[in-house]
């Protein structure tokens, strides 16, 4: 029902005529009844009024007053003049200001009724007419996202797109053009990507702000006269939505802006450049923006990233068989800001953590642990958890606390660990024992331990230090090819992995009391007798 507003300083007239109108039957609820002008001017301001019916003549601002208000300032309210002066003059001033009636007192009810009637029927003709207004914009906007749509799609060709613009009236010339993907965490509704769209459009005039259908995105088209003027105002836009997301919907964004390209059927190289750094929001750059250029000048190597992981995974092992908790948190540090600066993406990050745990769990069970089926499940746990993060932060700390864990689990056993490790290291001896490489910091290296803590594991559970150990095997060997085989002194040295036969001879002499060749000497006469 239409909502309308009766005016008249008379109490009689306004009771009469307020009791005496069917007025829900003329298709009207009476809204409001008032005495003046300017109690009137106070209604308007506070409710949507359709139809104003008042009296000319009245204390503070009369009907005229009145109506001038109307004309200017509620544009969509129609207006009624009900008087007792039947002047030209009057009724020239009443239709200045686009009155619908001008309706000489005292009027009958039934002519009022009439005089209702007729306005309902102005006033029904101008709904139909905003209706159809609003269906036709409302198709002339679907027509303009959808063109808009097919061109960060790449669907659209230069000519189709000059003469689709001027078809649908959308003015976007400019000398530069980029597209900036907004990406909300939130699951949002399409209304509230529509406020923030409006927003968009009405900060700048150089925007046009439409909703993709993937994933219900907001998608940001922006022009200007060049690229560095285009980048400033990609910034102040996206500055603008930021903050009123948050404080209107508590939601997080992220945008992303594609390169500039000089001609807007280009535009969709700039839209899929932006999409691209999508990966790269899990980084949590503490920025709202993620600009492709920028991303250009700052990604690494991958082959070159690959080497300082390798590294990495190594020191990790160490750390965490070691017990060297703080260790472990400053390298996975180290990892997160690494991943920043270089931008690495989420997929290489994951595999690169995931590889990590693999590692330790490898480790573990080369020296069969009691609970390495525990560490198993808490590994296989944190592998499963990493891609499912939302952030780096998210994906180190999981780290961190599956090496913590691991490290918990060696220092509980670490009476057993030590012991496997010693038989490993002397199962080692025996098998490299004629590489002159041989040494200490190698095998550590080789089993990812460090040598402080090897070195008195070995002792304590081998009796003997690790040179000791590789001396004692050597020279074991050493005999035997003297007792066994004729070999030439320097291919026996060689053997045992010495490079020197004279330093040979030393250490075979500290170790049995005599020198092979006296040792030979020995054996030769045991043989003859």
């Amino acid at each position: 029902m239409y909502q309308v507003m009766l005016v008249d300083d008379e109490i009689l007239v306004r009771e009469r005529i307020s009791k005496r109108i069917p007025w829900e039957s003329l298709g009207y609820r009476l809204a409001a009844v008032c005495e003046n002008g300017k109690e009137a001017m106070e209604v308007l301001k506070e409710q949507e009024i359709d139809l104003v019916l008042t009296d000319i003549c009245m204390p503070y601002i009369d009907g005229l007053e009145l109506a001038k208000f109307i004309y200017n300032e509620k544009k969509s309210t129609k207006v009624v003049i009900l008087s007792g002066y039947d002047e030209f003059s009057y009724a020239k001033e009443a239709l200045k200001y686009q009155a619908l009636s001008y309706v000489l007192k005292p009027v009958t009810a039934d002519e009022l009724m009439r005089t209702l009637s007729e306005a309902k029927e102005r006033l029904d003709e101008r709904k139909v007419q905003e209706q159809a207004a609003s269906a036709y914009l409302d198709g002339l906007e679907v027509l303009k996202e959808q063109l808009l749509l097919q061109l960060v799609l790449g669907n659209v060709t230069t000519e189709t797109l000059q003469d689709k613009c001027a078809e649908y009236g959308i003015a976007f010339e400019g000398e530069s053009y980029l597209a900036v993907a907004v990406h909300i965490r939130e699951k949002t509704s399409e209304s509230c990507l529509l406020q923030i769209a409006a927003l968009a459009k009405s900060v700048s005039g150089n925007v046009l702000a439409f909703v993709g259908t993937e994933e219900k995105q907001l998608i940001l088209l922006i022009r200007q006269c060049n690229n560095r003027q285009i980048m400033e105002e990609a910034r102040m836009v996206c500055g603008e939505l930021l903050v009123y997301a948050e404080k209107e919907f508590g939601y997080h964004i992220g945008f992303l802006i594609g390169n500039c390209v000089s001609d807007l059927a280009d535009i969709c190289v700039s839209y899929q450049n932006a999409l691209k750094l999508k990966e790269f929001l899990y980084l949590g750059h503490g920025e709202f923006l993620l600009e492709w250029e920028f991303f250009l000048k700052h990604k690494w190597d991958i082959i070159r990233w690959l080497k300082t992981i390798q590294d990495r995974r190594q020191r990790i092992v160490l750390a965490v068989k070691s017990n060297l908790k703080e260790e472990v948190r400053k390298e996975l540090e180290g990892f997160q800001q690494e991943c920043r600066e270089c931008w690495i993406s989420k997929s290489k990050a994951v595999v690169a953590l995931q590889g990590m745990i693999f590692a330790m769990i490898s480790s573990v069970n080369q020296i069969e642990l009691e609970e390495d089926e525990e560490l198993f499940l808490k590994g296989q746990e944190s592998i499963i958890a990493l891609p499912q993060c939302i952030d780096l932060s998210e994906m180190t700390e999981e780290a961190v606390r599956f090496f913590q864990e691991a490290a918990d689990i060696l220092e509980s056993n670490r009476g057993s660990y030590g012991e496997r490790q010693a038989m490993m290291a002397i199962d080692y001896i025996e098998k490299h024992y004629a590489d002159p490489e041989l040494s200490l910091s190698g095998l550590c290296q080789e089993l990812a331990i460090s040598v402080s803590y090897f070195s008195a594991a070995f002792k304590e559970y081998a009796g003997k230090t690790f040179v000791e150990a590789l001396t004692e095997q050597r020279m074991k060997k050493a005999r035997e090819l003297l007792e066994s085989e004729t070999l030439k002194m320097y291919e026996i040295a060689e053997k045992c992995g010495y490079r020197d036969a004279g330093y040979f001879g030393a250490a075979y002499k500290k170790f049995y009391g005599m020198t092979p060749r006296e040792h030979v000497k020995q054996i030769r006469k045991g043989k003859e007798r």
